[in-house]
């Protein structure tokens, strides 16, 4: 086992780093300036404001803060003094010494944080399963989604206690220096008092995965102090991503393209296609054509312009425009079709150009195809096998080279977008689609000769053609146990209907 130094334990504050703490003109107030914003802090008295600079010019003890204020000519300094540290405490980097040395710091990730440091037995803590270790520069930290803190080691004590509260304590004696970092980790909410039972006594926690609560804490504002949104943090060092991908080596089949006065006159209005809207599983004997094909693409995913860079008006990258929306006009989704039946197109794995609207041929071989169509097949349930398979990938840098902690997300709110418009289109033109949830980004990249970590994908869709003698009606839905109709669910049959008027009428080219 290894021992820990042990020692007199004591407690040190100061300010983050980049907090600036100065004086603001003749009647003693201070200003205080930080990455969350800008403050004021009243007029103080000098001992008062005397205290406040040594917190800034920390790290030290609150003895060193409070000695003086005891023999302030203003009664009232200490308790306001007090009262000025808990506002701070946001601000505030709170350190474990022992011996004259900082064994760890608790550093704050947003100003409404508060840390009160908690008393542990011997082997009565454990690290909490959300917790984490990672190199921040040439520290150890812990971190976790449920803690608005951050510990950073700064001594190898404190590293051991790290790993030891993650390995139970075996590892480790227990001395005064333990208590004082584990109690720095209670406190934190890094770590747990164990209790009797394992497990997570609440059941929402209980629910969420380290990485999806991660993921939700890291993706949004408020949970930490890391750089955020659009930043553009290589401008200057790194070139952006191009608006379009370079095309794969390959044959190169250009896509027929739709009518758009024709489109108008025969598609159905928009409320019977979102009405109409459903996941469909299931395949008409007769395949999709390639011509309906190149006109779901043209309509979805196609290039209707490039743009930029334009770096006067915020965008010093080049862009584009298509049909569904995206983030700052980045468009980071790829797509690669996998087609087992399409009539007028022989099965093999596709890259879909959008600005020339053609497909490049990435492999015809068997063994990469068959593999994505068997994984589609387990992700909707074992139902079918797609007869085409559409891979979205993302190329990662398109969004990281503008956005900070957001990108990924942002890229997924893509997926969903065009899920969306697939979805709508498809269901336009009578075909049957359907969104899946899952898929394996190594066995895709591997397929269309990707660097995983360059571009990979991110969602899956298949497609086919909805069979003839479908039920106008969602029977999928209205059968399962416990259907309730609301809210006018007779819109989903009478969109329905008209969709496949519509769509006859269109095949046998009379009136709408």
């Amino acid at each position: 086992m290894t021992m820990v130094d042990a020692g007199v334990v004591g407690e040190r504050w100061s300010l983050r780093p980049e907090v600036r703490l100065e004086r603001s003109g003749s009647d003693g107030s201070l200003r205080i300036t930080h990455r969350f914003g800008t403050g004021l802090l009243p007029s103080t008295s000098p001992a008062l404001t005397s205290a406040l600079l040594r917190l800034a010019a920390g790290p030290v003890s609150l003895a060193e803060l409070t000695d003086p204020l005891l023999e302030s000519a203003q009664p009232s300094d200490l308790a306001r003094f007090h009262w000025l540290l808990d506002q701070l405490q946001g601000l505030c980097v709170r350190g474990v010494w022992a011996g004259g040395r900082q064994l760890a710091v608790a550093v704050p990730l947003v100003p409404r944080a508060k840390l009160s440091f908690a008393a542990c037995s011997e082997r009565a803590v454990r690290l909490s399963r959300f917790s984490y270790l990672r190199r921040i520069g040439d520290r150890l930290a812990a971190e976790s989604p449920l803690s608005l803190y951050r510990v950073e080691a700064t001594s190898p004590e404190a590293a051991q206690v790290l790993t030891g509260l993650a390995a139970g304590l075996d590892e480790l004696v227990w001395s005064d220096v333990t208590a004082g970092l584990a109690g720095l980790l209670v406190g934190t909410g890094l770590a747990e008092l164990a209790g009797e039972e394992p497990g997570e006594p609440d059941e929402v926690l209980r629910q969420w995965t380290f990485h999806d609560l991660l993921f939700h804490s890291r993706s949004r504002m408020g949970r930490h102090d890391d750089d955020f949104g659009a930043t553009f943090p290589f401008v200057g060092q790194v070139e952006p991503q191009p608006a379009v991908r370079r095309l794969p080596d390959g044959a190169v089949l250009p896509l027929g393209r739709p009518d758009l006065a024709d489109l108008l006159s025969r598609d159905a209005p928009l409320t019977a296609v979102i009405e109409a809207r459903r996941s469909v599983r299931s395949y008409d004997e007769k395949p999709v054509t390639v011509a309906e094909l190149g006109e779901l693409l043209y309509r979805s995913a196609r290039v209707r312009a490039t743009m930029g860079p334009d770096a006067d008006h915020g965008m010093p990258y080049p862009a584009s425009d298509r049909p569904y929306p995206c983030g700052g006009a980045g468009y980071d989704l790829e797509l690669y079709l996998t087609v087992r039946r399409c009539d007028g197109l022989a099965p093999g794995i596709y890259f879909y150009d959008p600005l020339g609207h053609q497909l490049v041929l990435v492999t015809g071989a068997e063994p990469p195809r068959q593999q994505l169509l068997q994984h589609a097949f387990v992700a909707c349930g074992g139902a079918t096998v797609p007869d085409i398979l559409v891979t979205l990938t993302a190329r990662f840098q398109r969004l990281g080279w503008k956005y900070r902690g957001m990108a990924y997300a942002a890229t997924l709110k893509h997926v969903g977008v065009l899920y969306q418009t697939f979805y709508l289109i498809a269901t336009a033109m009578g075909l049957a689609p359907c969104g899946l949830g899952s898929g394996d980004a190594d066995l895709a990249a591997s397929a269309f000769g990707l660097d995983w970590a360059r571009e990979s994908s991110v969602g899956e869709f298949m497609l086919g053609r909805r069979p003839a003698g479908a039920a106008d009606d969602p029977a999928s839905v209205s059968s399962v146990a416990g259907y309730r109709p609301a809210n006018d669910p007779q819109w989903v049959g009478d969109g329905a209907r008209l969709i496949k008027r519509l769509a006859a009428a269109k095949r046998e080219g009379g009136p709408r």
